[in-house]
């Protein structure tokens, strides 16, 4: 073809040289990614595309834990409001009531929000997947704050450092009255913060203070990561369960435990308690 254009035409062949100076430039374009300035033109591409393109993997991430779990729930009151009771602080230690800013100090055993919310209720599930769950890297924390246990509850993973802090100006000391662990009695003058931690998974251990005795606490040390405590309005969420049938408890320092069967399906599930006198 190209031989008979050339014969037949002069008009014929600048057409013709035309389109293959105007298609060997659009070759050029083509080849250069993949012959010569690949690496430099691929770079610039791996800043702005590879963002999105690469991020497409992202969305696994999301389809996996599309079956993990928030479980929601809340833990409420059947009753009349149980009425809180006044702790004198004074007596054993007039810092404490100096701390309080002269305002009551109120026992934490039975705490009930006006709308019959529960607080302190630390809620587990029993028969937990098996599963390789790290430790967070964040320690839990246990505080003494005008002369109470700042959480009343603690929920920690078994191995995970418990830092005690002291943030009163008086004298504390914390001891452990634990079945499976070590004990500890550590004696904190003045502020500051001790470490300790609970290796073996023991459930509702208690911390006392032998300065303060009104002063309690109670720490949950779990082997997984699946519990939460309610807070002030009886409200709790669990993340990360997996779809299926489990045993969810509540457990209440005074009211005691509860169990419910949770059914866990398309990655959310809600479970309610109610307690009574």
């Amino acid at each position: 073809m190209k031989k008979q254009h050339w014969k037949t035409n002069v008009l014929g062949t600048t057409l013709l040289a035309v389109m293959i100076v105007f298609g060997g430039c659009g070759g050029e374009s083509a080849e250069a990614p993949t012959e010569g300035g690949a690496p430099k033109v691929a770079e610039p591409a791996a800043e702005s595309t590879p963002a999105p393109v690469k991020a497409e993997p992202a969305p696994a991430p999301a389809e996996e834990t599309a079956s993990a779990s928030g479980v929601h729930g809340r833990v409420t009151f059947d009753g009349p409001r149980p009425e809180r009771s006044v702790i004198q602080t004074d007596r054993s230690d007039p810092k404490c009531a100096i701390l309080h800013g002269g305002e009551p100090t109120l026992s934490e055993l039975r705490v009930v929000s006006e709308d019959g919310g529960v607080q302190h209720t630390f809620l587990y599930v029993k028969d937990a997947p098996e599963g390789d769950y790290p430790l967070p890297s964040e320690p839990a924390v246990i505080d003494q704050v005008g002369c109470m246990y700042v959480p009343h509850i603690v929920g920690m993973r078994a191995g995970q450092p418990l830092n005690v802090q002291n943030s009163d100006e008086t004298i504390h000391n914390i001891r452990s009255f634990p079945k499976k662990n070590k004990v500890f009695n550590i004696s904190q003058p003045k502020p500051g913060v001790r470490e300790r931690e609970f290796p073996i998974p023991e459930m509702a251990v208690k911390i006392k203070c032998d300065f303060h005795p009104w002063m309690t606490a109670y720490v949950f040390a779990m082997e997984h990561p699946f519990f939460g405590v309610t807070d002030e309005n009886g409200h709790f969420s669990i993340d990360g369960l997996p779809d299926g049938e489990y045993t969810l408890v509540a457990w209440h320092e005074v009211w005691g435990e509860q169990e419910a069967t949770l059914t866990v399906a398309n990655g959310s599930a809600e479970a309610n308690f109610t307690y009574s006198e």
